[in-house]
């Protein structure tokens, strides 16, 4: 059928029915390019940008939020000085209250425990004293060579070596010519040894049995025993050894 058939049969003039085609234009490049530019300018409108640390930059601070920081920093430094304070004020009270204590124990409780602890830490170092008497005391011959005893002085006839007649310590030491040596063995009882041409220790040192003290080297060299700055003369040699007697 073709068109002015179908244009009589609908009732409708047949100029009106004409169909019109239009030719198709072909897009040009230049018109692709700008729509793509457009899209791309569209989407980077619309799509958010991400932070990164490099492109942040701080809000500018005004002067108000300074003033009101330097005001927090304030009230800080002064609540702290407070607290401070108010702790130097209990240790202070504390301390007061601790000396009061005491000065009130020392007079109405002389040995409470916190001054029995004072007297421990201030009191001054006691000295020892050794009264011990010569009497118990094991002791022997001053040399191993000949000695011979003479009231209470032993004489060594041979040129050797002196000991001491028991352990001790060497208070005094003098020399004219010949050693004078002083052997402490308690407070009471000491020896004191003459002539010898050669002394082996020096004041403060302390000396045994078998430790020799001196020399003596042509013979001559007397030992002498003391208590309480006595002469001991009431004992005897047996083999080198000596026999305290009553």
């Amino acid at each position: 059928m073709s068109s002015q058939d179908y244009a009589e049969m609908i009732e409708i003039p047949v100029s009106s029915c004409e169909m019109v085609s239009t030719p198709q234009v072909k897009k040009s490049r230049k018109n692709n390019k700008i729509v793509k530019k457009f899209n791309k300018k569209i989407r980077a409108l619309f799509t958010p940008k991400k932070k990164t640390e490099s492109s942040y930059e701080p809000e500018p601070t005004t002067n108000s939020s300074v003033e009101y920081t330097q005001d927090i920093t304030k009230a800080l430094t002064v609540k702290e000085s407070g607290h401070r304070l108010n702790l130097i004020t209990v240790q202070v009270a504390t301390i007061f209250i601790l000396a009061i204590g005491i000065l009130v124990t020392n007079i109405f409780w002389q040995d409470s425990g916190i001054n029995n602890l004072l007297r421990s830490v201030f009191a001054s170092e006691k000295v020892e004293v050794d009264q011990r008497n010569y009497d118990v005391f094991d002791a022997f011959a001053p040399s191993k060579n000949e000695v011979k005893l003479t009231s209470g002085i032993m004489k060594i006839q041979n040129k050797g070596a002196v000991y001491s007649p028991c352990d001790g310590f060497i208070s005094e030491v003098t020399y004219n010519g010949k050693y004078t040596i002083t052997v402490s063995h308690s407070d009471n009882y000491k020896t004191i040894i003459y002539g010898a041409d050669y002394c082996y220790i020096q004041e403060g040192d302390n000396v045994f049995l078998s430790t020799p003290v001196a020399y003596s080297l042509e013979g001559g060299c007397e030992v002498a025993m003391y208590n309480q700055n006595q002469l001991i003369t009431n004992y005897a040699l047996d083999n080198g050894k000596i026999v305290w007697q009553n």
